[in-house]
């Protein structure tokens, strides 16, 4: 699984079940400006990203 801790233009790509182990954390960049892909059978489900006040 890519990770960065600070927020860059790269787009981390995990699997659900790498999304499902590490949920927090995930949560965590997104909220940081992190675009996070969630895939599984290498088909994108879901995409994390940081919501506007």
């Amino acid at each position: 699984m890519e990770r960065a801790m600070k927020p860059t233009c790269v787009e981390i790509t995990v699997t659900l079940d790498q999304a499902e182990a590490d949920f927090s954390n995930l949560v965590h960049q997104a909220s940081a400006g992190q675009p996070i892909t969630i895939t599984q059978h290498g088909r994108a489900l879901a995409r994390l990203i940081a919501i506007e006040p």
